[in-house]
């Protein structure tokens, strides 16, 4: 309760990182909240990306998350944030997750398997952002992605890696002289 009443959505960071530790946290969060859910066998092919951009430690790139959230194996390298989201500001984040899905395995299941993947999507997407907040971490969670900018080939709306919510943590911009719009996205500035 102490998160949900103080966690802030923002779309503007600070270019410094996060530890390994906090993102292991905001990553173990989704499996755990969908194995909570009675649909969470239901819907497999719900899948998470890690778009690492500024954790220590870890180079650069784009990582599969392991379904329990507790390994992740490096892709690829990313190209520059701004090529793939359409927001920029998410782009100074130190980390972007993506929830993706099978959208052809999906799709033999049926419109519901759908409905449960967007759900779970939802749920994954919610959890991260409630552990990176509980973390000293302020995020947002977003659907605006290019995935025609991602060097990833099954990475686009219908692939077996199709993108659903992404999320963007950090550590938040909160000086009105750099980002009018403040930690929360509330404007800090004159009328």
């Amino acid at each position: 309760m102490t998160v949900l009443a103080l966690r802030q959505a923002t779309r503007f960071y600070r270019p410094v990182g996060i530890d390994q530790a906090t993102m292991a946290g905001v990553l173990q969060a989704p499996p755990l909240a969908r194995a909570a859910l009675n649909t969470a066998a239901t819907v497999p092919h719900v899948q998470i990306l890690a778009a690492v951009y500024r954790v220590e430690g870890l180079r650069p790139g784009l990582y599969d998350v392991h379904s329990a959230g507790t390994e992740i194996t490096f892709l690829l390298e990313l190209p520059p944030a701004r090529e793939w989201l359409l927001q920029d500001e998410f782009a100074d984040a130190a980390l972007v997750t993506v929830v993706t899905c099978d959208l052809p395995a999906i799709a033999t299941a049926g419109a519901h398997a759908h409905r449960l993947a967007m759900h779970q999507a939802g749920v994954a997407a919610h959890s991260m952002w409630l552990a990176a907040g509980g973390r000293g971490l302020a995020g947002s969670i977003f659907g605006g992605l290019v995935p025609w900018g991602m060097p990833l080939s099954d990475f686009r709306p219908g692939g077996t890696r199709s993108p659903l919510l992404a999320f963007a943590c950090g550590f938040p911009v909160s000086d009105p002289a750099i980002s009018p719009w403040g930690t929360a996205g509330g404007w800090t500035g004159d009328a």
